[in-house]
């Protein structure tokens, strides 16, 4: 049964979500977005507005991730709790675009994936610690190629 969150951790919250939410609004606005909202609801990061058409995204820090992606990093993971905003998106937003931003440590550096990826990527169970029975070993995570995100830069190296 693929239903086990690791424990929500504050403490990481608390350092990277309002960076990490500052530094991504600060790119769509010098990539041309307007009316850019940071939204806190537990749903979507930042709502946005480019070219007349509503945008959401949303954002998160990969703490494992510093300046350079690990060439033996063949795939992307976004945790499968994730499905509840795919759902209220279909559900209440389908003529707006969805889009999941990770980013590396020190914000210079993102993956870009589309909602549409997300929900065609297979989810998942992961061995990523060492300790045998650490309840994040059981969580679910989306596992998307490499090939099937977009890298950006926020700011140069």
């Amino acid at each position: 049964m693929l239903s086990k969150n690791r424990d929500f951790d504050v403490s990481s919250y608390r350092l990277n979500d309002g960076r990490a939410k500052r530094a991504f609004r600060d790119y769509l606005f010098n990539q041309g977005f307007n009316n850019i909202h940071i939204v806190e609801d537990y749903y979507f990061d930042i709502a946005a507005e480019y070219k007349g058409k509503k945008h959401y995204f949303e954002v998160e820090v990969k703490n494992q991730w510093n300046s350079s992606w690990p060439e033996d990093w063949t795939e992307l993971r976004i945790p499968g709790r994730k499905k509840r905003l795919l759902k209220k998106h279909k559900d209440e937003h389908s003529d707006t675009t969805l889009t999941f931003i990770v980013l590396n440590t020190d914000l210079t550096k993102a993956w870009v994936v589309d909602s549409e990826i997300l929900e065609r990527s297979p989810i998942g169970t992961i061995q990523n610690s060492t300790k045998e029975g650490a309840p994040h070993l059981e969580e679910p995570f989306f596992h998307i190629p490499i090939t099937s995100a977009r890298g950006i830069y926020l700011s140069p190296d």
